[in-house]
């Protein structure tokens, strides 16, 4: 049977990246296959229950933060005033666009889902074409990229991407918009942000779980066909990933190329079927077509588990512990000792917001200076810069709290500078705190200084 080649005439709809077919086959300590399943990673990631939980907990968290533009300065670095900077803002924070994004927080949250999903995601700038320029009169809204695909094979990069309403963009960079990737129509200029996992060596845009794969395909096996797994007595040892490795990037197989594809896959199955015992341990299973790549991930999993639950437990594990600042306890909201579920809900919302940071903020504050930059708002762009706002969160004010007391405590800041940080913190708890009478000093002159008046108070009684 002969693998179709490659030509011009296979490359349909390339602004789509379906992710290379992939089967994946389970089995067991004996070679016996146990339970297969179809579809490239971003399906079974789709359908996986511990990731669904991650992406949902971080969007959360991310949501309960508030994003500013700082000025540096020598001192606090303060918001910035810039009316037209201001701007940047209230595009995410009302992105103009029905049914959806309407708000910051759906906006997040579609970077984050595809960002772990596909490991590649975007918004859309949209602003009137007049006169060719880009500009805050002519912003029109901020919209999804539903998917993107980097087209860099002639190393002319663009980006290609499908909108919310089906339309097939491209984005470039050209010297009238430098540091932007623009699509301009004679009604609309287009300008595409991108947050994605590029990953060099294979020079193209993956998945952070990817490593992970053979752990999510397990759990979902695990839960919708679990009985099959105790068949017998029979755990799952190993899984193997049949994949077509020479798959253009954003090309889908023809019907054609996808039976053949199936057809090799049954072929490896036989391979597999005639090869599992203890007389063939250790064959090598070999494909019989130079696409089909097969990828072999040992289990480490107690041949003792009684329950399905144990398997995706362990499942859980293996894909949270990925994640900064991943506890299974935290993410999922499992009562703890006090204590110590508090620490891991700190390093949980830590963790979350580092990983916003790295992936969101710091990519979205160089696409905002080119942009200023291009709009020529008259703002020093070396000194502004895109942050995230925690006070508003309630983990954080009690983070605070605590530290105020303890400077306070310790000596290292007066009593009234203490309150005056609790004031800063913001909630209404200590909105309306006023500075004590005695606060211009530390707690230990405070406390001396009660003392004395304690002890000449007891005196002058007994005088008297």
């Amino acid at each position: 049977m002969k693998w179709p080649k490659k030509n011009k005439r296979n490359k349909v709809n390339k602004s789509i990246n379906y992710g290379s077919p992939s089967t994946y086959m389970v089995l067991d300590n004996n070679g016996n296959l146990m339970t297969s399943a179809e579809g490239p990673l971003e399906e079974q990631m789709k359908k996986n229950s511990s990731l669904q939980t991650i992406i949902n907990k971080q969007a959360s968290i991310v949501s309960e933060a508030r994003t500013t533009i700082k000025d540096k300065s020598e001192s606090k670095d303060p918001d910035i005033t810039n009316s037209e900077a201001l701007k940047f803002l209230e595009w995410i924070e009302s992105p103009n666009t029905y049914p959806a994004p309407t708000t910051r927080h759906e906006i997040f949250d579609h970077i984050i889902n595809e960002y772990f999903k596909r490991g590649l995601s975007g918004i859309i700038f949209n602003f009137n074409n007049i006169n060719n320029e880009i500009s805050v009169e002519n912003w029109r809204n901020t919209s999804f990229a539903n998917s993107i695909y980097l087209n860099n094979v002639t190393r002319d990069i663009r980006y290609e991407v499908m909108t919310g309403d089906q339309e097939n963009l491209v984005f470039k960079m050209s010297p009238e918009y430098p540091g932007l990737f623009v699509n301009r129509t004679e009604s609309i200029i287009s300008v595409l942000f991108v947050s994605g996992n590029y990953n060099v060596k294979k020079c193209l845009y993956e998945t952070p779980f990817a490593d992970m794969g053979h752990y999510i395909v397990l759990q979902n096996l695990v839960i919708d066909f679990a009985s099959s797994f105790y068949k017998n007595a029979c755990f799952p040892a190993m899984i193997v990933q049949l994949t077509y490795k020479d798959l253009e990037p954003g090309r889908s197989l023809g019907r054609e190329e996808l039976r053949e594809f199936q057809d090799a896959v049954k072929e490896v199955k036989k391979q597999v079927m005639k090869g599992k015992g203890s007389s063939n341990a250790g064959q090598i299973i070999v494909p019989e077509h130079p696409s089909l790549e097969i990828d072999i991930k040992p289990l480490s999993i107690p041949t003792n588990a009684e329950e399905a639950v144990r398997y995706d437990n362990w499942a859980t594990r293996k894909i949270i512990a990925t994640v900064d600042g991943g506890s299974q306890s935290a993410f999922e909201g499992e009562n703890e000792y006090s204590n110590n579920a508090i620490v891991k809900l700190e390093d949980l919302y830590d963790g979350t917001l580092r990983m916003f940071k790295k992936i969101v903020i710091d990519k979205m504050n160089n696409f905002m200076k080119s942009l200023f930059i291009v709009m020529k708002i008259p703002v020093d762009t070396t000194k502004i810069y895109l942050s995230i706002d925690t006070s508003e969160i309630k983990i954080y004010q009690k983070q605070e709290t605590e530290l105020a007391r303890g400077l306070v405590k310790d000596n290292l800041i007066r009593i009234n500078e203490g309150r005056d940080y609790l004031r800063s913190i913001g909630g209404e708890k200590w909105d309306n705190l006023e500075d004590d009478d005695k606060g211009d000093l530390y707690y230990l002159e405070f406390e001396n200084k009660t003392k004395r008046m304690d002890a000449e108070e007891i005196v002058n009684d007994n005088l008297s």
